[in-house]
């Protein structure tokens, strides 16, 4: 039997570096079913591994009475971004800023050059087998 979940995820359209923490009502038997359904839904932010925020079983009453809230948001219902500007005001309180971890800058540089060094060793290699071949046919 199928249960009914409320998922929490990373919407778009919103700004660089910007996210709109929409809320989805979906059955499903699992809650890992439950976020799959969702991440492929419409305005998720499907290239971020941290799309979905979180999951949470919840009764029919709450499903119906999430799903009738859901239709009355106009940011599911905006099919341009002019419609989208118009009911700013009513989505800003759930427009969130983006929080990206740094880039540990040391680690970079030690891919970079282990990318160094391993090309270095194969222009060397190419450069003995080019010189091999020219001693093999002269």
């Amino acid at each position: 039997m199928k249960n009914f979940y409320e998922v929490q995820a990373k919407c778009g359209h919103v700004g660089r570096g910007r996210f709109f923490r929409g809320t989805f009502y979906v059955r499903a038997y699992t809650g890992s079913e439950a976020a799959a359904i969702v991440r492929q839904m419409p305005r998720v932010k499907h290239d971020h591994k941290d799309a979905i925020l979180s999951v949470r079983q919840i009764d029919k009453e709450e499903y119906d009475a999430g799903r009738i809230e859901r239709r009355q948001n106009m940011y599911y219902s905006c099919v341009n971004i002019q419609q989208q500007r118009e009911c700013l005001d009513q989505i800003e309180e759930y427009i969130e800023d983006e929080i990206r971890p740094e880039k540990n800058r040391g680690e970079m540089d030690k891919k970079r050059q282990a990318r160094i060094r391993l090309n270095n060793i194969k222009n060397k290699l190419l450069q003995k087998y080019a010189a091999a071949e020219m001693a093999f046919a002269g």
